[in-house]
């Protein structure tokens, strides 16, 4: 098989994608924790593995925490 001719014109929108939710999950920590260091590590993981998973992972994570804190301030 002559891999040159594979068409892998669709998968560099990949990248755009994994790129943009990087850059969310990396503000969204860094507003959420103040350390920017921890934000970008976390940024990394999500863009380094499975992002779809990842991310969905991170947003469930995140409402749990703002769950867990609304519940302690109302306590």
């Amino acid at each position: 098989m002559d891999y040159r001719a594979v068409d892998d014109s669709n998968c560099h929108g990949g990248g755009f994608f994994r790129f943009v939710t990087a850059l969310y999950v990396y503000f969204d920590v860094e507003e959420r924790s103040r350390n920017r260091v921890f934000a970008a590590l976390f940024a990394l993981a999500v863009a380094i593995f499975y992002w779809p998973i990842s991310f969905v992972a991170y947003i469930a994570c995140t409402v749990i925490l703002d769950r867990r804190r609304q519940s302690a301030k109302a306590a």
